[in-house]
């Protein structure tokens, strides 16, 4: 038996990886794209952030419709009748209209009195009232146009108060502050959980980003970096399943990849035991080829 020091090769391999490593690292970089904020999205997009606070106040952004774990107003992911989904029910429960923009506002009504008036007018309403005003300035923003900063397409109209509080969100958002009076609690300052100000984003600007980045679910964006470079190799099969339909457009992909994931997994796993399926090693022998060499020293195997 000839001796081999698993231990000097194991640290040799490491070596060089960790080299050849630093030296692509510093030829090639990395393209790091700067986080997408609700600051920027202010300043580049702000017909975007107002036509999402205005859909929030219209009670029609995604989130406000989702469903669990947000709230019940939507119908789960299920794969043949069963919806995982609703056995939790709603374990993050998010009033959108509440936490995306009145929160927000209540912070700035109290150094702004247009808007604490505008508030004020709008909580005193009907719950009727307050949806016909923003519905109506929802539909009108929908078809304004910008171009080189400027609205084109805006008109008046009976929309109550509504427009000063988008205008209130779009300031807060220029000024960088969105998201932490989005995520503020009772710990303030010290906040942990961005879902709101992630979800409110996500229903404005960040679709259009992830699009020109290749970053969609369409575009094996889970499986790359930003740009046509490569990423997470190992999430080819799970991202290229969303490529194929039904999972490419249906309403409940993510929970049908799951399980054709689950099952896929699960076959491995106990791959030596099905019948048929363990047998293919005798009719493909490919384990021959990968130990040629132990196999030419014994002939006999």
């Amino acid at each position: 038996m000839v001796p081999y020091d698993l231990l000097r090769e194991g640290i040799v391999v490491l070596g060089v990886v960790f080299l050849v490593v630093v030296i692509l690292a510093g030829v090639f970089s990395s393209p790091q794209y700067p986080p997408v904020t609700s600051k920027q999205m202010g300043y580049a997009e702000p017909l975007a952030t107002m036509q999402t606070a205005a859909t929030v106040l219209a009670g029609q952004c995604e989130t406000e419709t989702y469903g669990p774990p947000y709230n019940k107003n939507g119908a789960p992911q299920e794969i043949f009748g069963i919806a995982p989904a609703s056995w939790f029910g709603v374990q993050i429960p998010i009033n959108a209209k509440q936490e995306f923009v009145l929160k927000p506002l209540e912070a700035v009504a109290k150094i702004n009195k247009e808007v604490a008036q505008a508030l004020e007018l709008y909580k005193s309403a009907p719950l009727k009232q307050q949806q016909e005003w923003a519905n109506n300035y929802n539909n009108m923003l929908a078809k304004v146009t910008q171009k080189d900063g400027a609205f084109e397409g805006m008109k008046d109209g009976d929309f109550g108060p509504v427009p000063v509080l988008v205008e209130g969100i779009l300031m807060l958002s220029k000024s960088g502050l969105l998201e932490a009076a989005q995520n503020m609690t009772a710990w303030n300052p010290y906040i942990f959980n961005y879902t709101n100000s992630l979800l409110f984003i996500q229903n404005s600007g960040l679709n259009t980003v992830a699009t020109k980045l290749d970053m969609q679910g369409t575009q094996m964006g889970i499986s790359h970096e930003t740009g046509p470079w490569p990423g997470a190799w190992w999430l080819w099969p799970y991202a290229g399943l969303y490529q194929i339909p039904p999972m490419l457009t249906s309403n409940n992909g993510d929970i049908q990849v799951g399980a054709i994931m689950i099952m896929l997994f699960l076959i491995l796993l106990f791959l030596p035991f099905i019948p048929v399926l363990n047998r293919i090693p005798y009719w493909i022998p490919l384990y021959k080829l990968f130990w040629r060499d132990w196999y030419k020293r014994d002939k006999n195997k």
